[in-house]
C-alpha cells in the first residue's frame, strides 16, 4: 500500500474521444500530467472517465529493493483505494499521514486533495471551487475528518492500460530470453557477460540518480504550475459574467411597453444599479418580480424614491459559468 502523500490523483473525462482511441488519448494525457521521470500508475475506468493514481516508480522500486521484496510478486495500491467508497458528496478522510479531501459523484471519485494537517476554512473552500462545485453546494465549514478501517481489497479494480504491469512483463520476457541465450554459451562467456551487464547497470543507476537530482526542482515547479493553471481555469469558468450589452438587451425586454426608458445605468463587479423612468407611474412590485424571473439576476431590490414615475433598482448579476 502506498500512502496518500506519495500519490497524485486525477480523473480524465474522455467522453468526447471515440472508444477505440481512448487508451492512446489517455497515454498522451499522462505524459503531459505526470511530473516523474519514471511513473507508476493505477488506472481504473468508470464509465467514460479514467481514474488515475500516479507515483514516483523509481522511489517505490528503491524502497522495495531495500526491503528485499520481489516487486514481481506484489502490486502497488494507493491508500485511497483501500478506504470505503462513497456514493456522492464531500468528505474529509483521515489518512495514515495527513488528511484527504474527496468529492464523489455517482460512486465515482471526481476530485481529491491531500494536506499534512487539517485544512483551514479557506483551503477547504478553495478545494470545492477547484472541483467546480456549484456555489449553493459549497460549505465554508471544515467537516470532522472520517477515520475508517482499511479494506482488504481496492474498491475499484485496475483494468485497461496497466503501465506498471506492462513494464514488469517486459522485464520478465527479457530475463527469460537472456536465460535461454546464456545457457547456450560457454561458461566463460556467460561470466564475462554478467560482469559487463552489472557494470553497465551500476553506471546507469548512477547516471539516473544524477539526472533525478538535477531535474527534481524543475519537475516540482512544473507540477505546481499545472495545478495553478487548472485552478485559474476553474475560477474563470466559475466567475465569468454576462456581457453588458447582453444585460442591457435583457433589461430592455422587461421594460413596460410604453415610453419607459433607462435613465441611469451602473454595472460593476457583478452589481447592477439602474433607474427606469416614464411619463406615467411605474409599478415597483411588477419590475422587481420581472427582473427576478428573467434568470440573469438575484437579490433584486427597489431603492427609496419620491417620484412615482421613476424606479431605482439594485441587483446581483449571476455568473454564466462559461466563456461568453
Amino acid at each position: 500500500m502506498l500512502s496518500r502523500p506519495l500519490c497524485r490523483f486525477q480523473s480524465f473525462d474522455l467522453a468526447q474521444v471515440p472508444a477505440a482511441k481512448r487508451e492512446q488519448a489517455l497515454k498522451l494525457e499522462l505524459e503531459r500530467w505526470s511530473p516523474y521521470l519514471v511513473s507508476g500508475y493505477y488506472i481504473a475506468w468508470s464509465g467514460d472517465s479514467a481514474l488515475v493514481w500516479c507515483w514516483d516508480d523509481e522511489r517505490v522500486q528503491r524502497a522495495l529493493a531495500a526491503s528485499k521484496v520481489n516487486p514481481r510478486r506484489l502490486s502497488v495500491v494507493p491508500e485511497t483505494l483501500l478506504h470505503p467508497p462513497q456514493a456522492k458528496g464531500l468528505r474529509l478522510m483521515r489518512c495514515l499521514e495527513g488528511y484527504e479531501a474527496q468529492l464523489w459523484d455517482d460512486h465515482r471519485l471526481v476530485q481529491s486533495r491531500w494536506w499534512p494537517a487539517l485544512p483551514a476554512a479557506m483551503e477547504w473552500l478553495a478545494f470545492q471551487r477547484d472541483a467546480s462545485l456549484p456555489s449553493d453546494q459549497q460549505t465554508g465549514t471544515v467537516p470532522s475528518p472520517v477515520a475508517q478501517p482499511l479494506q482488504a481489497h481496492p474498491w475499484v479494480r485496475a483494468v485497461g492500460m496497466d503501465v506498471h504491469g506492462q513494464r514488469t512483463r517486459l522485464v520478465e520476457r527479457l530475463a527469460l530470453g537472456l536465460g535461454i541465450l546464456t545457457l547456450a554459451l560457454p561458461t566463460l562467456w556467460y561470466g564475462l557477460g554478467m560482469i559487463k551487464l552489472q557494470q553497465a547497470h551500476d553506471q546507469l543507476d548512477a547516471r539516473i540518480g544524477q539526472l533525478d537530482r538535477r531535474a527534481r526542482p524543475i519537475l516540482v515547479a512544473r507540477s505546481q504550475a499545472l495545478d495553478e493553471i487548472a485552478r485559474i481555469q476553474a475560477l474563470r469558468r466559475l466567475y465569468l459574467r454576462p456581457d453588458p450589452l447582453v444585460l442591457m438587451a435583457k433589461v430592455a425586454e422587461i421594460l413596460p411597453r410604453n415610453d419607459a426608458h433607462i435613465k441611469e445605468w451602473k454595472y460593476q463587479d457583478g452589481k447592477l444599479k439602474l433607474t427606469i423612468a416614464a411619463s406615467a407611474p411605474l409599478s415597483t412590485i411588477y419590475l422587481v418580480e420581472a427582473f427576478q424571473k428573467v434568470g440573469y439576476f438575484d437579490g433584486v431590490r427597489a431603492l427609496a424614491s419620491h417620484e412615482p414615475t421613476s424606479v431605482s433598482l439594485e441587483m446581483d448579476v449571476r455568473a454564466t459559468g462559461k466563456d461568453v
